[in-house]
């Protein structure tokens, strides 16, 4: 979630081989982590805005 909206994507890098690896998460929390930015479902971020995630796979 974004505090004001963004003028371009969040880009992010994935292992192509095991995209997992690179996405820790919390289930509890229904959060979870991309290369140190948190991220959290979207019924959950009211008042902020979305997040659109550029995604390359190494």
């Amino acid at each position: 979630q974004e505090d004001e909206p963004r003028t371009e994507w969040r880009k992010v890098n994935f292992d192509a081989e095991d995209i997992g690896a690179s996405i820790k998460g919390n289930p509890e929390e229904l959060t979870f982590e991309i290369n140190g930015i948190t991220y959290k479902p979207f019924y959950e971020t009211y008042g902020k805005h979305s997040v659109y995630l550029d995604v390359d796979l190494e």
